[in-house]
């Protein structure tokens, strides 16, 4: 095996946990309204993350310690799937988490 397919086997293994990861924590967390935002702490109590990354006013953003940081990727062009889960409440554990899922929402 070349180091370029060690990666790539590393790479898909850690999408497919973040995956798993997402679907599981989704499940767990519910009843986040599109005009309330929760707030950080009501994130952690419910889903068991540090960040909490939702659908706000109309974009992606995430949530943490109070501070909400809106990202200029919009809702409006995601699969139906993908605007659920966001509308829903995707709870994060790392900061590297919620960069990963920015980047795989916003491909």
């Amino acid at each position: 095996m070349t180091k370029k397919t060690i990666k790539a086997g590393i790479l898909a293994l850690t999408a497919s946990a973040a995956l798993l990861t997402c679907m599981y924590t989704v499940s767990a967390v519910s009843g986040y309204g599109a005009e309330a935002p929760p707030s950080a702490s009501a994130a952690m109590e419910q889903g068991g993350g540090k960040y909490l990354v939702r659908a706000y006013n109309g974009k992606i953003a995430y949530f943490t310690g109070g501070e909400v940081v809106e990202t200029d990727i919009d809702v409006s062009g995601l699969r139906a799937y993908d605007r659920q889960l966001l509308e829903n409440g995707i709870a994060a554990y790392t900061y590297e988490e919620v960069l990963q899922l920015l980047e795989d929402f916003s491909s």
